[in-house]
């Protein structure tokens, strides 16, 4: 689990340890777990984070197989919510600045064509559609 999304937790890292302080940053943290990983993502995250300064505006999306429906909580600084289901283009089309956003996937290969072909359904240029580089 941990190594899908571990270049994000070290920019979280970097940024909570006042890196980037010049910039700032609205990220939208958008992560499918297993049922099993579900409950272990948020606090991971909060670990990274840290507490959050006042030039980062950090949200967190849990989607799972697991879990309920929709349910948002707070954890350390930012708000956070998790989902039932998998990441689709209604999902990515809920967020009302996505074309103004720069977007980067992580994961499997197959997991970063779904994301991919999602985000271009939700109307993002492939321009702004970033990929890890890393393989899983």
């Amino acid at each position: 689990m941990a190594s899908l999304f571990t270049p994000f937790l070290v920019l979280l890292r970097a940024l909570g340890s006042g890196c980037g302080k010049e910039k700032a940053w609205d990220i939208e943290l958008m992560l499918y777990a297993g049922p099993d990983e579900s409950d272990a993502l948020l606090p991971r995250v909060a670990d990274a984070a840290g507490e959050t300064s006042d030039n980062i505006r950090l949200s967190v999306e849990v989607f799972s197989d697991a879990g309920a429906r929709r349910r948002s909580t707070r954890t350390s600084a930012y708000p956070a919510a998790r989902h039932r289901g998998a990441i689709t283009v209604s999902s990515f089309r809920s967020m009302s600045d996505l074309l103004d956003r720069e977007v980067y996937i992580s994961g499997s290969d197959a997991f970063e064509v779904r994301m991919w072909d999602a985000l271009r359904g939700a109307g993002v240029p492939p321009s702004r559609i970033k990929r890890d580089g890393f393989e899983y």
